[in-house]
């Protein structure tokens, strides 16, 4: 007859050595598992944005909002993986029937990454121009190159440490004619950026 203690000590006993057994092998493998450093970004920053929205004119000789495209392309070096100084430069243009308004920028300031999200501000210059193609000839006027504010927020899509795919909102402005007088850009873009 056999004896049914005898049986469960026995399994009882196995299982302690098969559970002693494969705890020794996760120490092991612990002991022996590689650590990888997760690689940070560094260095220079390069990037390109397109992208749409509008542009504001308010004030004496101006009034009104119109739909433009837009380019932008940003260089600065990042002094921490989450900090960087840029410098942004932007064109938003408006094309219609025969008439061309742009605003184009130039600024420069920090940006700071928090998680996926990016946030960027800068002071610089701005100009506003016209041009009206009348056949015989063209009609334009440039203003004077006045002082400008813009800030942007974006959003990572694609975050590796040498790229970064982005979405983005961006907003400027240029201050004409003492304060009188602003023109104001929004556009929503997609950005390419090299680390």
């Amino acid at each position: 007859m056999i004896n049914k203690t005898r049986i469960l000590s026995a399994l009882g006993a196995a299982v302690v050595l098969v559970l002693a057994g494969a705890g020794q092998a996760a120490a092991q493998d612990d002991d022996q598992m590689i650590v990888v450093e997760k690689e940070e970004r560094g260095g220079l920053a390069l990037g390109v944005e397109l992208g749409g929205g509008h542009m504001q004119c308010e004030g004496e000789g101006c009034d009104g909002v119109t739909e433009a495209g837009e380019v932008s392309l940003n260089a600065g070096v990042l002094l921490t993986p989450h900090f960087a100084i840029m410098a942004d430069g932007s064109l938003m243009a408006h094309r219609e029937d025969r008439l061309t308004l742009t605003h184009g920028m130039a600024t420069i300031g920090p940006q700071l990454w928090i998680g996926p999200f990016w946030v960027r501000g800068g002071v610089g210059v701005a100009r506003a121009s016209f041009n009206y193609d009348a056949g015989i000839v063209d009609v334009g006027d440039k203003t004077e190159t006045v002082p400008a504010a813009m800030a942007a927020l974006g959003l990572e899509v694609i975050s590796t440490p040498d790229f970064a795919l982005d979405v983005r909102l961006r907003g400027g402005t240029g201050f004409f004619n003492d304060g009188d007088t602003q023109v104001q850009n929004v556009s929503l873009g997609l950005g390419a950026n090299w680390y």
